[in-house]
Parts: structure tokens; C-alpha cells; sequence
């Protein structure tokens, strides 16, 4: 299920969510990175008779030694959320197999970042037919350019309340591609709000502080697992390519030094004085 004409992908959600939660089969979400794949599986575990029972999540690009067995045990009756479940290596996808072709209790809800036949690492044939269950895909960000505005005045109020999206900023918001999807979104809008000098964050402000064309593909498209993972992957790499100095570096990242500073701390990132 996709979005189509006249209907909004958080609508359409809505009714996936509701229509997969009244289900006991396997569910396979086509999630591009960084869409919103747990918080959707989430959702269906929250609208499900299952709602109660434990909810168990296993990312299989942290967890490649993870036993599924152990999980949909965990998981007892409730719902176990395999994400990027392409990374679990053979053993575990037989495994996996195994395990949703006996009789089990535990839901099983599992996501891909594409559809199957373009995954780099493939699946098993056997693992795959019995997860498809029910498919449902989450469009790109960039085909629902109001929810990208959404979500960017959500993070501009978290992160500077009281200020407000000048129009530049929204146009800039609503006509980007945004190849990182939503925790693109978070992660520019977030930096751009350490850097505006005003009550209006404006398009500069977001040109100041985006990651530049070299930098987009590896550090907005990679399997981020969550903004301050994203942030620390940037502040790493242009610290590197700044040969370790930190004034450089800030003004590459957009930063005040002293908020840079703040940052390297809190990682643990050390680099030498300048």
C-alpha cells in the first residue's frame, strides 16, 4: 500500500496501521532510510488485540549475533520488530524461517530499506514469501512535501520556541528532495536553529549549515539510526577533513567553537587544540 491522489500518506498509514493491527500475519515494510519504520510498527503493535504484550525490537545492523528464536520469545505474544532485517546474516534468516513456519504466538513485523529485488544484500526466497505477509510501503519524504513542513516546524519548535519558518526556509523545505527523508529534516533543521540570529529561520540559515555536496551522499543517506548518531557521523568526518582543527571545523559545521566544543565532549571525540 502506497499513497496515491487525494489521500495523505499520514492518512493512508492510519488505515494500513489499523487494517495490518486486525491481522496475525507477518507484516513487511518497505522503508526507505530514514523514514519512519519503527514508529510505524509501533503503531500497528499499539492498534493490535496484541497491544498489551511485550513489544520487542531488534535492529539487525546492531544485532547481526541476535538469536530470533530469543527475540520471538521475548517477544512471548506480542510483536517482534526485525528493522533492516536484510542484515541478519544465514543463520539467523534460516532461523527466522524456521521459526515463522512453526507455530508461534509472537507477531512478527520486519522492514527492508527497498523493495526486495534491489536490496544489495539479499533475502532468502523462503525467509521473504513468509514475511510478505502483508507489504506495506512508506513513500519517500520527497513525494509528501507538506509532512516535510510539518515535521520541520515540529523540530524549529522544539528547538527554538517562539521562533517561526520564514517563507524562504518553507519553500526550501517544500521543493527539496531530501534523500535522508525524515531524519534529514531533523537533523538540518536542528542545526540550523543553533546558527539563526533572529525570530525567523530562513533559507540561509538552513544553506549555512547543510552538509556539502560531497558530504550528502554518505552522511545523509546512510543506515542512521538516530539523529544524534547522524550528528556525530558529520562532526567525525569534517573534523577529519579539517586535519583535527576544531575553529575549521565549526565554521564548516555552521557552529559557535564553544557549542563545538560541548559536543566533542559529549561523544568523546578527541582532537588536537587549536
Amino acid at each position: 500500500m502506497t499513497s496515491g491522489p487525494g489521500s495523505t500518506w499520514k492518512e493512508l498509514r492510519t488505515l494500513a496501521a489499523r487494517a495490518a493491527a486486525s491481522s496475525s500475519s507477518s507484516v513487511l515494510l518497505v522503508a526507505p532510510p530514514g523514514t519512519p519504520a519503527l514508529e510505524l510498527a509501533r503503531e500497528i503493535h499499539a492498534l493490535s488485540p496484541r497491544a498489551s504484550a511485550p513489544f520487542v525490537h531488534v535492529d539487525a545492523r546492531r544485532e547481526r549475533g541476535a538469536s530470533p528464536s530469543a527475540a520471538l520469545a521475548a517477544a512471548r505474544d506480542g510483536t517482534l520488530f526485525v528493522e533492516r532485517v536484510e542484515h541478519c546474516d544465514d543463520t539467523a534468516q534460516a532461523e527466522l524461517a524456521r521459526a515463522l513456519f512453526a507455530p508461534r504466538t509472537a507477531r512478527v513485523i520486519a522492514s527492508l530499506p527497498s523493495a526486495p529485488e534491489r536490496l544489495v544484500q539479499p533475502l532468502r526466497e523462503d525467509l521473504l514469501y513468509r514475511l510478505n505477509g502483508l507489504a506495506l510501503a512508506i513513500p519517500p519524504l520527497r513525494e509528501r512535501p507538506q509532512e516535510a513542513l510539518e515535521l520541520a516546524l515540529a523540530v524549529l519548535a522544539k528547538e527554538l520556541p517562539g521562533a517561526r519558518l520564514g517563507a524562504s526556509a518553507r519553500q526550501h523545505v517544500l521543493s527539496h528532495g531530501w534523500p535522508g527523508n525524515e531524519r534529514e529534516v531533523e537533523l538540518l533543521v536542528a542545526r540550523a536553529a543553533l546558527v539563526c540570529d533572529s525570530d525567523t529561520l530562513e533559507e540561509h540559515h538552513l544553506l549555512a549549515v547543510a552538509p556539502r555536496a560531497e558530504l550528502s551522499g554518505p552522511v545523509l543517506t546512510i543506515e542512521a539510526r538516530s539523529l544524534r548518531e547522524v550528528e556525530e557521523l558529520l562532526i567525525r568526518r569534517v573534523l577529519e577533513e579539517q586535519g583535527g582543527n576544531r575553529s575549521k571545523a565549526a565554521r564548516v559545521l555552521g557552529l559557535h567553537r564553544a557549542t563545538l566544543h560541548l559536543k566533542l565532549r559529549a561523544y568523546g571525540i578527541v582532537s588536537r587544540p587549536d
